[in-house]
């Protein structure tokens, strides 16, 4: 599978090469690389991936966070911690501070310390790895969707009641 990049919102990317599927986030204080998969390296999509994202990480300034929503999801991350001296967070590993105007942390009931998701209220959006779809069906269907209406409510300031 080539590199195939896709545009969600401004400054809200999601990438996908044969590895998995990543997520770009840019905020007021910080970048976001969520369980970012790298292109294999020496290809044209590794050499498009590098050039796109240097430019980026140059043109906003702004500090670099590696976010996991679980270890496992590893994967390259070192290499971009290394490239840019990004903070590196995964639910085993909580000990790096971020920017909690930028994103915010969610524990579900089913796995806490071993999956995490990450609201971005600037975007509005949600990033989950795929497990939650299984811990949701285990807790009933109800818990992502109280969440994610906690959040957004939070986010737009809206204080509608249940």
């Amino acid at each position: 599978m080539s590199l195939t990049v896709e545009r969600i919102a401004d400054g809200l990317w999601q990438w996908s090469v044969a590895r998995g599927c990543g997520t770009y986030a840019e905020t007021p204080a910080a970048l976001f690389l969520i369980d970012p998969p790298l292109p294999t390296e020496g290809s044209p999509d590794s050499e498009r991936f590098w050039h796109h994202l240097d430019r980026d990480v140059t043109r906003t300034g702004r500090a670099v966070f590696v976010l996991l929503t679980r270890a496992e999801n590893r994967r390259s991350s070192e290499r971009l911690v290394e490239r840019y001296g990004a903070a590196l967070w995964s639910p085993s590993q909580t000990n790096e501070a971020l920017p909690d105007s930028d994103v915010q942390i969610i524990w579900p009931a089913g796995a806490p310390g071993r999956v995490a998701a990450f609201f971005l209220p600037t975007h509005r959006a949600l990033v989950v790895d795929r497990s939650w779809k299984e811990l949701n069906e285990q807790v009933g269907g109800l818990e992502i969707a109280h969440l994610l209406r906690a959040h957004v409510a939070n986010a737009v300031g809206d204080s509608t009641q249940d």
